[in-house]
């Protein structure tokens, strides 16, 4: 199944974040979405799209209008490079869960009342609230 990216650049944050949240209305809808700081110091932030199909062109023209940005460049992301992808989310996921475990045993010894809202928040848990039951 191919996977389609649109990306594009603008400078400022909050225009950059609204701008992804418009993306979200698209229709075809993104899987995910992305606002990110250039590290370059230049200002300027990244906002891109993923795609399961080839997005509306014309609708990304609108909203980079609307939204001072570069035209979204749009590409379709082979099947190679998205298995690749997939393996580096998995490696680095399993990274950051064993950090987790770590700062959480951490917490339990030192910080009691902390581990407890950790654990009541667990990012792992839809349901999970701080609130105490």
């Amino acid at each position: 199944m191919p996977t389609f990216t649109a990306l594009t650049t603008l400078t400022g944050r909050e225009p950059a974040y609204k701008l992804g949240e418009a993306m979200e209305d698209l229709t075809p809808e993104p899987t995910g979405v992305g606002v990110f700081e250039m590290e370059d110091g230049s200002g300027l932030w990244e906002v891109g799209g993923y795609f399961e199909e080839a997005p509306d062109e014309a609708s990304l023209a609108v909203l980079a209008a609307a939204f001072g940005a570069k035209n979204f460049v749009v590409s379709e992301l082979p099947e190679t490079d998205l298995m690749h992808l997939s393996g580096d989310v998995q490696r680095v996921y399993s990274s950051i869960v064993r950090e987790w475990l770590d700062y959480l045993r951490h917490l339990q010894e030192d910080y009691p009342y902390l581990f407890s809202l950790a654990i009541r928040t667990n990012p792992f848990d839809r349901s999970a609230s701080p609130v105490v039951r």
